[in-house]
Formats: C-alpha cells, structure tokens, sequence
C-alpha cells in the first residue's frame, strides 16, 4: 500500500500539483499520520552540494538540484564549531570574525562539499559538519585554529573579547 502511495505522490508532485489528504485513501493517510513522518531535512549524509559562499566562520549557503531538478538552496552552519560574529560588539570580534570567514572560505567557497552529519538547528538551518576533497572535517580543520574557532554544543556561547 505504502509503494502505491509513494508512486501518486510522485507522479502528482512532478507536475508541481499539490496532493489534498482528502484523495488519498484511509490507509494511505494513517501511513502519513504526522507521528511516523520524520522531520523535514533537505540534505542527507554523503549529498555532495555546491557552496558558493560563506556568510562568516560558522555559516555558508548552499545550492544544489534536486531529484525533481529543481534548484535549491539553505542556509548551513558548521557542526561543533562557533566563530565570532560579523556584527560583532568589538572592533576586535568583528576583526576575528573576518579571519575566521576567510579561513572558512578559503576551503569551501566556490566548491562542491559533501554533507556529513546533518541536522536541524534552531534557526533554520542545516546543521552539518562538510568534506572536501582535501578535508575530512571542516570542522575539525577550523577548530585547529583555537584564535578563531571554539567547540560548541549548542549551548550559551562565550564571549570573543
């Protein structure tokens, strides 16, 4: 029953038609029931995307094309790592942020990453660690630099000054 849903949904989303709950059958809708849906998240571990740019240290844009061929995009944060922000409250942060976006970008901006790890974070955005074809971890890569990257779980940050 599940595979004759997943066949009309498809064929009704690839000509961009939205599906009403009140055309599928019964059973088809308790498949569905929120309960046994898993969160919505674009990117799934080993999806190799584009990176056209970095925002600061800890947060880029990605792009990609996805099954349907649509082009789409997220903003991503960097798993396990914080940077000092580009707004930040001293000249100093803001000039700490500048170098942590430089080392960020210098890595990813421009090229084709391979999502690890993703997550939701609470703004939004896909949180996950990235590959390269030189890195293992960009994370691991910016907290070499302890000046400008510090651990982080999500938790209260600490101040760059």
């Amino acid at each position: 029953m599940f595979d004759e849903l997943v066949k009309f949904i498809s064929a009704i989303n690839k000509s961009g038609t939205a599906v009403p709950l009140g055309t599928l059958r019964a059973s088809a809708a308790e498949e569905l029931a929120y309960e046994e849906c898993e969160p919505f998240l674009p990117l799934r571990d080993g999806d190799v995307v584009f990176c056209p740019s970095c925002y600061d240290g800890d947060s880029f844009r990605l792009t990609w094309i996805d099954g349907l061929g649509c082009k789409s995009r997220i903003m991503g944060r960097l798993a396990g790592v914080d940077t000092p922000e580009m707004n930040g409250s001293s000249d100093k942060e803001k000039v700490l942020a500048l170098r942590a976006k430089q080392r960020l970008s210098d890595v990813i901006a421009g090229e084709f990453v391979t999502i690890r790890t993703p997550g939701n974070e609470k703004y939004g955005r896909a949180l996950c660690d990235l590959q390269t074809a030189k890195l293992a971890s960009v994370s691991d890569y910016m907290l070499a630099d302890p000046e400008i990257c510090r651990p982080y779980d999500g938790g209260r940050k600490l101040s760059w000054d």
